[in-house]
């Protein structure tokens, strides 16, 4: 892929930090409820399922727990199971309550490489339904930037299902996309979306945009330069590429920020 070369960024954190809460002021709530609004049926399915499993494992213990033989191994096997999906379907509760809350920004270290992960876990009823395989490469050691932790998540997780519901129909073969993750130079950068090669015709800018799906992504790429990075996409016949730059946090700074609080910020 040909992305335009990133130029020099100075990094000013107060000025980050007003940038950011203005975003959430202004736009950053609304767009992730209407991110909420497109995963509904993902949502509702990952509730669902781990609260059905629960339902009948509760059922086969209470049978197991009067049958009077001695079932420790199974019990065992049951009460993990049940447990995995109490604390699964919490995780899934509390990202929509996170995401639904009015909220104070905060500046924190992030790793690019954790939150791509929760990203494609929140997304995989999505895939599922669409037949797409999600594929995540992540980058060696940790990708540590400096930001607000649930905006970043915000931005990824709405490029990711963007992806997913842009994938042209294939009859023969199952959707693929890639997150792939890399430390290049002073930057962090993650690709989302399916590889655009030479065939694919002629890679067009994404910045025109009509709907409202389209116009969260341009929240997205408010929210990743006022992180002083940059968000770009490109399509081809294939699907849609984004490219999302952010810079990596250096030895000094990471050292540096663990010893202290995290910045946090006020509603205007």
């Amino acid at each position: 892929m040909d992305f335009a070369p990133h130029t020099e960024r100075t990094f000013e954190k107060g000025s980050q930090e007003q940038r950011l809460q203005e975003l959430e002021v202004s736009g950053g709530q609304a767009a992730r409820l209407r991110l909420l609004g497109r995963m509904t049926s993902s949502f509702v399915l990952d509730t669902r399922q781990p609260l059905a499993v629960i339902v009948t494992d509760c059922g086969t213990a209470q049978r197991l727990l009067v049958s009077g033989r001695d079932t420790t191994e199974q019990m065992e096997v049951l009460l993990s199971r049940i447990v995995q999906c109490a604390r699964w379907a919490d995780e899934v509760i509390g990202f929509a309550d996170r995401m639904i809350a009015r909220r104070i920004s905060t500046l924190a270290l992030v790793d690019i490489n954790s939150l791509a992960k929760s990203a494609v876990q929140f997304s995989q009823c999505e895939s599922f339904s669409r037949a797409v395989t999600l594929h995540l490469a992540q980058s060696p050691g940790r990708a540590l930037v400096l930001g607000d932790e649930l905006q970043l998540l915000q931005v990824v997780v709405t490029l990711l299902v963007s992806t997913l519901q842009q994938q042209p129909a294939r009859k023969t073969e199952r959707h693929a996309v890639h997150l792939c993750i890399a430390d290049i130079g002073d930057e962090i950068v993650l690709d989302i979306g399916t590889p655009l090669t030479s065939g694919n015709g002629k890679l067009e800018d994404q910045r025109k945009r009509t709907t409202k799906a389209d116009s969260d992504v341009d929240i997205c790429r408010s929210i990743v330069e006022a992180h002083q990075g940059a968000l770009e996409c490109r399509r081809g016949r294939s699907g849609v590429m984004f490219r999302m730059r952010l810079p990596r946090v250096s030895d000094r700074l990471e050292r540096s920020h663990s010893h202290s609080q995290p910045s946090s910020l006020k509603d205007s």
